[in-house]
């Protein structure tokens, strides 16, 4: 596990050089929100946040992913209308309306169903695997032949 190490001693200055939003660093996970009164100023600080990553990105030779990065308004009300683009150098960040931080499914209106559904999900998966194992198990230890 040194890689996450050494990334975290590297990047150590990146949250003091974004102005424009507040930085979260787990290991090389990288979170960046803005909070305001309306969508479009909220972009509007997320690209200006964007741009002074892309900067910092440049001054200390790392190689942006854009196509793992993600956009998403948390709003318990509705949106109206399309919102602008979030950019990251010359490419397009895509809006989101879920997605996993930390092992936590968030979703755009704040609540845990989709969160809920993930671990139900798991957690059936896991079950089917011990059943699937002590079937196994009971097989290999009847007696006589195999069937």
């Amino acid at each position: 596990m040194l890689g996450p190490t050494l990334i975290t001693l590297y990047s150590n200055d990146l949250p003091g050089t974004i102005t424009n939003g507040t930085v979260y660093m787990y290991e090389d996970d990288t979170t960046i929100f803005c909070i305001d009164q309306t969508a479009d100023k909220v972009t509007e600080q997320l690209n200006k946040a964007l741009e002074e990553l892309n900067n910092w990105w440049q001054r200390n030779s790392f190689v942006p992913h854009p196509k793992k990065c993600e956009g998403m308004i948390l709003k318990r009300s509705k949106i109206t209308g399309p919102l602008p683009s979030l950019k990251l150098g010359n490419n397009v960040v895509k809006w989101v309306t879920d997605t996993r931080l930390l092992g936590v499914t968030i979703d755009h209106e704040l609540t845990w169903s989709k969160h809920l559904l993930s671990l139900k999900r798991s957690f059936v998966n896991k079950i089917n695997l011990l059943k699937h194992a002590l079937l196994f198990s009971t097989k290999i230890n009847a007696p006589g032949p195999l069937k």
